[in-house]
């Protein structure tokens, strides 16, 4: 390389502009010989003398570099060497300052984001959050939950509950009230509050309470279960695939379902009501299948709605009414190709407004 080229490369280190392989590149020639050491020492008495200089000075920078050029024997060409001002030298400041405070921004999103107490699926699917080693919570698109603060603690506190509430409960209808005398205290909420769709697995004896958003509460150890609690709905529905599952209404009564067993709880009229084990298996879904049997039109949109996460609007007076629909969609689907299935049994126009939102309008067929 010529002499020029190891000019520039002192110049770009000075303003710490070098990336590593050039600055082995120089070190290396400037260890060579005396004369070029020394050219880096006068190099820098120049430059420190020209931080000093007020930056309204005036420069010429041709002659300036023909000057120093001559003073060096740098032969001259049409390559200039830029020397960095104290201008430059500030916008490169401000611009790693910049840099580092979006890194730091990022960084404290990402911190809140994990250190949040609210769960949230936005997404257009269900996703699996872990509580603790022993228990998952999967939510449907649109749900989510707040964390509580309790610890875990073994106790057999659920299965004494159970054991107790389990009495009478023959009735066909209703689940009969017990009054037991406890009601949980929120510090012992591992979920402190709950809305939307989720199914809970819950691995070992330790006792857990889930706070649903309306005031009542949920308790199980050792259990599978799936709750709905859409607060359009006035109505929470619990589906117990494994264990028995206790339920604690606002007006301090305790119920308990069983495996298997479907209850309804009315919470308008504060009645718990026992309901027929569904058609539909009411747990595929958060193994990603969504089955319809012989499904009225309008719960099947209502279903694709949370199972998407999307708004399906009927935009005229099209009568769904005496329309059903059956069909399984497994895994692989989107929400397309449910929606051209069902077109293929009800003549219907669809308009995909945008991603979660989905107009439908002329419905005919019966």
């Amino acid at each position: 390389m010529n002499k020029e080229l190891y000019i520039s490369l002192i110049a770009r280190q000075l303003s710490r502009e070098l990336n590593t392989s050039q600055l082995e590149n120089l070190n290396s020639w400037l260890s060579k010989s005396k004369d070029n050491a020394n050219l880096l020492d006068e190099f820098k008495e120049t430059w420190n003398a020209t931080a000093n200089y007020k930056q309204t000075l005036a420069i010429d920078v041709d002659s300036a570099f023909s000057s120093f050029a001559s003073k060096f024997n740098i032969p001259s060409s049409d390559t200039s060497v830029e020397i960095p001002t104290a201008e430059s030298k500030s916008k490169s400041r401000n611009l790693i300052i910049a840099i580092l405070l979006l890194a730091l921004l990022s960084l404290g999103y990402l911190l809140s984001t994990m250190n949040s107490s609210t769960v949230s699926n936005n997404k257009m699917m269900a996703t699996t959050t872990a509580i603790n080693s022993n228990s998952d919570v999967t939510l449907s698109p649109n749900s989510q939950f707040t964390k509580g603060a309790a610890k875990e603690a073994n106790s057999n506190l659920l299965n004494e509950l159970t054991a107790i509430a389990a009495l009478d409960t023959e009735d066909d209808k209703e689940y009969m009230p017990h009054a037991l005398g406890f009601i949980p205290n929120k510090e012992n909420y591992h979920i402190e509050s709950f809305s939307g769709q989720a199914f809970f697995d819950f691995n070992n004896n330790t006792h857990k309470f889930i706070g649903l958003d309306n005031g009542n509460v949920i308790g199980a150890s050792n259990a599978a279960f799936n709750v709905q609690n859409y607060t359009d709905d006035n109505t929470v529905v619990i589906d117990v695939q494994s264990g028995n599952v206790l339920f604690f209404d606002t007006k301090g009564n305790t119920f308990v379902i069983n495996e298997g067993d479907r209850a309804i709880y009315d919470t308008r009229q504060k009645e718990l009501i026992k309901a027929a084990t569904p058609a539909i298996n009411p747990f595929k879904w958060h193994k990603g299948i969504l089955v319809f049997d012989n499904t009225p039109l309008d719960q099947a949109f209502k279903m694709l709605e949370r199972f998407y996460g999307v708004d399906i609007n009927i935009t005229d007076n099209s009568v769904i009414d005496n329309k059903n629909f059956t069909a399984t969609f497994p895994i692989s689907s989107n929400l397309d190709s449910c929606l051209e299935l069902i077109k293929a049994s009800f003549e219907m126009d669809i308009e995909r407004v945008d991603t979660r939102k989905v107009n439908i309008s002329n419905i005919k067929g019966e």
